[in-house]
């Protein structure tokens, strides 16, 4: 059942023991896991990362926490429209984002759509989604050290961002 997996998966990640196997991984492997594991379409995704690079994260949570973002983006943009994930090397950070061509996200929800069982009000009128995603997204990318925020994006619909810090020397 996928309350019950990803009420797991948030607990774990939450828990102050989750012990993170971090290794270096080429971005567009990363990328390209979260997508194969995903209900979203792949059709639809088109993926840019402009070098080739490694990001130092956990093989096995962090495509989890880009695939929660891919199948939001799905979930909340029409089905003919696609899905961009944007990789970037920018030390001392990596940055991931995933942008959608919804209806965006409503100013007063930017920062409670990353809550636990929290559907944006677009969520709320359709029957899949948990309300977990999003807050798995987040916790797996606070447990790497990062940051994760979401914002409308000047051509519509919207983006979220992952940035990952990078060890020295990368």
């Amino acid at each position: 059942d996928l309350v019950i997996t990803e009420a797991l998966t948030l607990a774990r990640v939450e828990s102050e023991k989750v012990n993170l196997d971090r290794a270096p991984y080429e971005a567009s492997d990363l990328i390209a896991r979260a997508i194969r594991g995903s209900r979203a379409d792949p059709d639809r995704i088109r993926v840019s990362a402009p070098d080739r690079f490694t990001v130092d994260v956990d093989a096995e949570l962090f495509p989890l926490a880009l695939k929660q973002l891919i199948e939001n983006a799905a979930r909340y943009s029409p089905p003919q429209t696609q899905i961009h994930i944007d990789a970037r090397n920018d030390p001392p950070v990596a940055s991931f984002s995933i942008r959608d061509h919804g209806q965006g996200i409503k100013s007063g929800e930017r920062e409670r759509i990353f809550e636990r069982y929290h559907r944006g009000s677009a969520g709320r009128r359709t029957k899949d989604g948990t309300g977990m995603g999003l807050a798995i997204a987040r916790a797996i990318v606070e447990s790497h050290g990062g940051k994760i925020w979401a914002e409308n994006d000047p051509e519509g619909g919207a983006r979220f961002t992952i940035m990952i810090p990078q060890p020295a020397g990368d």
